[in-house]
């Protein structure tokens, strides 16, 4: 039986753990693999310049090119290896990276505390599809420099089948 509250993804990368954890912590890299765009802002609201690494308290504004925007905070930042998020309604994401054979070994855990099973179900499904494919691209983009996804319009040029 499936549990729903959380799951785990791997992936190895042939980078350094400071580039991962760069990539992660800091606007300018989120946005070669993962965000449309990336705003973080102090605890004051000022604006962090986006090369910078952030750490706990941070708040992040993502906009997808899609028209879809996620908020949320820096929860843990240990500034090395290992750090946590507040994503969605009700969900934590934690990420560690470790050594392993020459490569990094990046862990990504959600969590979901949101009590009705349809939306953990949903979350559950939905959420590791999605890191999944961001995982894969996190991969390329640091290992090859092929960011895979879609930038044309939405249903710019539909193909006939």
């Amino acid at each position: 039986m499936t549990d729903w509250r959380e799951f785990r993804l791997r992936v190895f990368i042939d980078r350094p753990i400071e580039d991962i954890y760069k990539a992660w912590l800091s606007a300018s890299q989120l946005e070669t693999w993962f965000i449309a765009k990336a705003h973080l802002t102090d605890s004051d609201k000022k604006a962090i310049d986006p090369s910078k690494i952030v750490g706990n308290g941070v708040r992040y504004q993502w906009d997808w090119s899609e028209g879809t925007i996620e908020k949320g905070e820096i929860l843990i930042a240990d500034g090395v290896s290992s750090f946590a998020f507040s994503f969605g309604k009700g969900c934590t994401v934690a990420v560690t990276l470790s050594r392993v054979d020459g490569r990094t070994l990046l862990e990504l855990m959600q969590t979901h505390t949101m009590p009705d099973i349809e939306r953990k179900q949903d979350f559950y499904v939905s959420c590791s599809q999605a890191w999944t494919f961001y995982l894969t691209n996190l991969k390329s983009v640091y290992e090859g420099g092929l960011d895979l996804r879609e930038r044309a319009s939405v249903g710019a040029k539909l193909i006939n089948v």
